[in-house]
């Protein structure tokens, strides 16, 4: 499950990489974990998540505590609220 995690912010870095800034104003992101963010590695994600989107300016939400019969739905809460993800 965090090598999806991992695999999901390495596509977002890609992402902003090969955009254009007016491209990349469209961009949310978003992270899903099914641990809290007080773990370790969840945490060294977040902390990630949370520079990048600092850096590149764009808005960053994430959900913890998520089981995996949970991570569809919180994917399609997201997706409902506009996260074009």
């Amino acid at each position: 499950m965090k090598l999806k995690v991992i695999a999901l912010t390495a596509c977002c870095f890609i992402l902003f990489f090969f955009m254009g800034d007016a491209e990349a104003k469209n961009i949310k992101m978003a992270a899903i974990f099914q641990t809290p963010i007080e773990e370790p590695w969840d945490g060294a994600v977040h902390q990630g998540c949370i520079e990048a989107s600092n850096e590149l300016n764009v808005p960053y939400e994430f959900t913890e505590k998520v089981g995996a019969a949970g991570f569809k739905r919180v994917l399609r809460e997201y997706a409902e609220r506009g996260c074009d993800y």
